[in-house]
């Protein structure tokens, strides 16, 4: 079965299923997937000493060790806040030392894990939370996030599966709509990203990704808006600036393209960039902003940003462009494998011809 009719199976035949809990989970799983490094209130008064700090979980004392494992789970929840993934993995080893079948501690100590790409210890706790709890929905789809390293089409089958049982699992939804436009399906992925980012919490963190599949159906103006509402929530990400900057060109708003680049880049010519970025980060918008100074017959500028564009690339990139302008009429370019006037004059007349634009841009 094909990926979109695998999709619309599961679209059209939604079956709610009620997952066993842990009967020794003193509460709810604290989601699915590996754990992420996020920044909270605790980890900001703790690093900073600005705002009250958060104390470290105490470890029981208690005669139980349901209460005495818990108490380790705790701690290995408020190490994660404190992106500790040491201390936190050691805390759940304590745990499952003092309860080895607590289905919810493998579990957590599998997403620790793969949050540290250690996949063996990944696979061996998922593996053990889902011998003792083989029908929980986070447990499953935490094991098909490690699958998806391997074999990303059987870990979609399985994403697919558990958002069919469970349509408000939103990690499912969320992997699912991003395997589906990874597998360039992005109309089918669009009923799952509208989801997670609608009602009364919508999960931001989707929008780039709703952003690329609009972008992927053509829609470069919705992806606009998406890449704008996720920067005024992370103003200054990179990758968000050169992403809109992308998908305003795209739309043929190479003005509003322009900003977004010189916002990254600073003014053509600039020595230093605003935004601490180099090497390809930096070399790919400052040929993407040459292209479009090209259209807008500013030769002299795209000269001077793909120079510096080229400059990112090293020596052999440099002998690349000097070797492509020798072969086509610019006889005065060295080849020396470094940026020079000459090579900014030279790349300046080829501007203005369009099929020497095309084949040194293709030629780096």
């Amino acid at each position: 079965m094909t990926i979109p009719s695998l999709f619309r199976a599961a679209s059209l035949a939604v079956i709610l299923f009620a997952g066993v809990p842990d009967a020794r989970a003193a509460e709810p799983a604290p989601g699915a997937g590996p754990v992420i490094l996020q920044v909270n209130p605790c980890l900001i008064a703790n690093r900073t000493g600005k705002g009250a700090p958060c104390p470290e979980p105490a470890v029981s004392d208690s005669g139980d060790n349901l209460v005495r494992a818990e108490s380790h789970r705790q701690r290995a929840l408020f190490f994660i806040d404190m992106q500790d993934f040491e201390k936190a993995a050691s805390e759940t080893d304590i745990a499952l030392d003092l309860l080895p079948d607590w289905a919810e501690a493998h579990h957590l100590a599998a997403r620790i894990a793969a949050a540290n790409a250690d996949v063996p210890r990944a696979q061996k706790e998922i593996a053990a939370a889902l011998a003792l709890a083989p029908e929980d929905l986070d447990f499953r789809a935490t094991n098909a996030a490690i699958l998806d390293w391997r074999a990303p089409f059987e870990a979609f089958k399985e994403f697919n599966d558990i958002a069919t049982k469970d349509p408000a699992h939103r990690y499912a939804r969320g992997q699912r709509a991003r395997l589906l436009v990874e597998f360039r399906h992005p109309d089918d992925a669009m009923m799952d990203l509208n989801f997670l980012l609608s009602g009364k919490q919508p999960a931001f963190d989707y929008l780039p990704l709703r952003a690329q599949a609009n972008l992927m159906r053509g829609r470069p103006r919705d992806a606009v808006a998406d890449y704008t509402t996720a920067l005024e929530l992370n103003p200054g990400r990179v990758d968000l600036v050169t992403a809109r900057a992308a998908a305003f060109e795209a739309a043929g708003d190479d003005e509003a393209a322009l900003r977004d680049y010189d916002t990254l880049l600073g003014p053509v010519g600039a020595e230093k960039a605003p935004y601490a970025i180099s090497g390809d980060q930096l070399g790919a918008p400052l040929m993407e902003r040459a292209k479009i100074l090209v259209r807008a017959k500013r030769f002299a500028d795209a000269a001077t940003d793909m120079s510096a564009a080229i400059a990112q690339g090293g020596k052999r990139t440099v002998l690349k462009a000097q070797l492509f302008l020798r072969h086509n009429n610019f006889p005065e370019v060295p080849l020396d494998g470094r940026v020079s006037p000459e090579l900014r004059t030279a790349l300046q007349s080829c501007f203005a011809l369009n099929a020497c634009t095309q084949g040194v841009m293709r030629a780096n």
